[in-house]
């Protein structure tokens, strides 16, 4: 069944029909949106029904108004705490004063207050978190309450194959039941075929699904698919640039929010950050100040926009893709509320689908997992009854205690309880489950198997049909479509890849850029350094040479800007790195650290001479001192040496056999590995081959001539100097 469009009603119909009156003097509002209507109409009929409605097409209306009306009171089931409160705040008076909100943001006497007055029947809406479910004082106050409906609101999160799914959901058809099978109203904007399916079974119930499909024709989709983060970067700060309106950039770390937050800022945007790690109060004024249009552009995690709902937002850019295309038809669909065009973007790159596998893969549930919580229930259990706390059962299973930790725990549980294992019950009190323990099914371990058997599927079928959506070359509106089983026009003229893209997508760097074709990067690293007004440190110097978006000055301050833009920034500090270990810069330790040339840096010759490739190179010769091979040409993975005269240098016993240096080498990489794994470093940072190579070749026989070895200053020798003297002191001269 598919609700129908609107209509303008007439002055008799207004006075004869109690729904269009109550829409009228409750909420002000002259007619219904598309699909509104028939599902408030069929909620007031009896029946239990799913609502598909794209986000931001006034699901809130169909409860508020049913709730109203019904006799009894209404219970709106959220996982979208900030959602709650500006839905509360933004009711009419009259809806507005039989209202209220029972979650953990409200302090713990006004909630006994509240529910006290739940139980006592003077409210008509009611919304609560799906956890409070689990409180048994909750749902006893519910019961004198004489519940008329029950919405659950973000139904998609009952599944254990959605992209969202939330444990405490499962324990709704229990609710029901105890509130005597009041009519259900289940309502989503992502929930595919194979989840419309599923709601019913889990919520005991025949849904009637009223669906307006999930089309936004105010929004234009784009792909910019780009070749690293760099070019992300610039993309990114063009759109934010560009775009007049408020937006929403989504990235997938807390520290990625600070930063890119930061570089907008460096390039005139007005903008933010917002993530789960920021105390509370810092959430809430970043909130407040983007609400009210102090803040522009809000860089964030998921964290932010849920239920957040702001109708201004002129455009949603995923800087990294989203990890499914259900989470991204949510995470858009925040953009053009008011209707109005508005434009979303995913900027990607091929590192960023490899980043999705792995971190899918880290997510994933398997078997070991599930014995390892199923045998901490067992050990908490007496006559077959476990209570138990989500930080026990953590640290029992070898969880790490985060967010994400708990998240999979309870996914955990929820699928121990899928097979017949554990059937959870109210809460306890405070924060403590209450498990009871089943009889084992004879085929339990088959169960599990083919549970995480399609749970592994399902998620890979989520990331393949992302994939296709940003691969796709047809219309990007009837893709998304396609995937949530709606039929729709294939052509949408609203998309990339039905009209072409309103701005050029540009990659090559900014005006500005003097690159250093002929220089060696070595010359080009010591030349900016000695140019530069102020000190700065590594990761600064190689964003100027860059010449990044990130950089923390322009071509106007720095002649040397953007010379080495044919570099990415990880070899650029690489060269930084082996230019320290070397001993032309030098490195000021502090909270801080910056860089400065040495003396041996400000008299460096401009171009060192290509390396022979360390096996085949002679035995230096008095007088010189041998560099990193990557400061001259070699040949890629190699790391040779680059004679440099005018430096005094040990040269080795009598002349090293190249077969002897060569075992030599070898003790020292075994030795190397087993201080790396002791001081938790990647074997580099103790000694780069170059320099154990080096070593070998001359086996020095005291401090001060191992500390003229490239590769190895005071702080390194202070680390690691007695250990490679010891072990050159076992090996026999040669």
């Amino acid at each position: 069944m598919t609700a129908t469009g609107s209509r303008t009603p007439d002055t008799q119909e207004l006075t004869a029909d109690p729904v269009r009156s109550a829409l009228r003097e409750l909420f002000g509002h002259a007619d219904f949106r598309e699909g509104q209507e028939a599902v408030v109409r069929a909620v007031l009929a009896g029946q239990d029904v799913l609502s598909i409605m794209p986000t931001g097409a006034g699901k809130s209306l169909c409860y508020q108004l049913s709730g109203m009306l019904l006799d009894g009171c209404t219970l709106v089931i959220s996982p979208l705490l900030a959602l709650m409160k500006d839905q509360l705040d933004s009711l009419p008076k009259p809806v507005y004063e039989r209202t209220t909100v029972l979650n953990s943001l409200v302090e713990r006497e006004e909630l006994a207050v509240r529910q006290t007055g739940l139980a006592e029947g003077r409210y008509k809406l009611v919304y609560a978190a799906p956890e409070r479910l689990r409180q048994r004082a909750f749902v006893q106050a519910l019961r004198r309450a004489r519940i008329a409906l029950v919405v659950v609101d973000e139904a998609h999160c009952v599944s254990l194959w959605g992209h969202d799914f939330r444990p405490d959901y499962l324990f709704v058809r229990r609710v029901l039941e105890l509130l005597g099978e009041p009519r259900l109203l289940a309502m989503t904007a992502t929930a595919t075929p194979q989840i419309q399916a599923e709601l019913g079974e889990r919520f005991g119930r025949s849904l009637t699904t009223l669906t307006t499909g999930v089309l936004r024709p105010n929004l234009r989709l784009e792909v910019q698919s780009l070749p690293d983060r760099e070019a992300k970067l610039r993309a990114l700060v063009r759109i934010c640039q560009q775009e007049r309106g408020s937006g929403i950039v989504y990235v997938t770390s807390r520290e990625g929010a600070e930063q890119i937050a930061q570089v907008l800022r460096q390039r005139g945007v007005n903008a933010a950050h917002y993530h789960a790690g920021m105390d509370r109060e810092d959430r809430a004024a970043a909130q407040s100040a983007y609400m009210l249009d102090r803040t522009r552009v809000m860089v964030a995690t998921v964290a932010f926009g849920m239920g957040v709902d702001k109708a201004n937002v002129r455009f949603v850019a995923h800087f990294t893709p989203p990890r499914s295309l259900e989470a991204y038809a949510q995470e858009s669909g925040r953009a053009g509320r008011d209707q109005r065009p508005s434009r979303c973007i995913v900027l990607e790159t091929r590192a960023d689908r490899t980043n999705l596998r792995r971190w899918i893969r880290e997510d994933r549930l398997d078997v070991s997992l599930l014995r390892r919580v199923y045998a901490a229930i067992r050990r908490n259990a007496a006559d077959g009854h476990a209570l138990t706390t989500a930080a026990a059962l953590l640290r029992a299973a070898g969880l790490e205690p985060s967010p994400d930790g708990e998240t999979r725990l309870r996914a955990t549980v929820s699928l121990l309880e899928r097979v017949d294992l554990v059937r959870r019950e109210f809460d306890a009190g405070g924060r403590e489950m209450s498990l009871e323990l089943l009889s084992a099914p004879a085929d339990a371990a088959a169960r599990v198997e083919g549970v995480l058997g399609r749970w592994e599927e399902t998620q890979e079928q989520r990331l393949n049909a992302l994939f296709g959506y940003l691969d796709s070359t047809a219309c990007r509106h009837w893709t998304i479509a396609r995937h949530f089983g709606v039929p729709t026009a294939t052509r949408c003229e609203m998309c990339d890849t039905c009209v072409a893209s309103p701005a050029v997508q540009r990659t090559d760097p900014p005006e500005g850029f003097r690159p250093a074709t002929d220089e060696h990067p070595s010359d080009v690293v010591l030349d900016c350094l000695q140019t530069l007004p102020f000190r700065i440190g590594k990761r600064k110097l190689a964003l100027i040479l860059r010449g990044s978006v990130q950089s923390p000055i322009g071509p106007e301050r720095c002649a040397r800007y953007g010379a080495l833009a044919h570099l990415s920034t990880s070899k650029i500090e690489g060269e930084i790195e082996r230019l320290v270990e070397a001993g032309y810069l030098g490195r000021d330790e502090g909270e801080y650290p910056t860089l400065h040339l040495t003396e041996a840096g400000r008299d460096k010759s401009p171009e060192p001479p290509p390396a022979p490739p360390p096996e085949r190179r002679p035995a230096a010769s008095a007088g010189e001192r041998r560099l990193p091979a990557s400061l001259g040409p070699s040949a890629p993975g190699e790391l040779g040496s680059v004679p440099m005269p005018g430096l005094p240098d040990e040269v080795a016993s009598d002349g090293a056999t190249a077969a002897d240096a060569e075992a030599l080498f070898e003790r020292l990489r075994a030795w190397r590995r087993l201080r790396a794994e002791a001081d938790s470093v990647p074997p580099y940072v103790v000694f780069h081959d170059a320099t154990l190579h080096e070593i070998a070749q001359r086996q020095p026989r005291d401090e001060a001539a191992l500390g003229r070895i490239s590769g190895i200053g005071p702080a390194k020798l202070e680390r690691y100097g007695q250990a490679v003297l010891e072990l050159l002191a076992d090996e026999p001269p040669v």
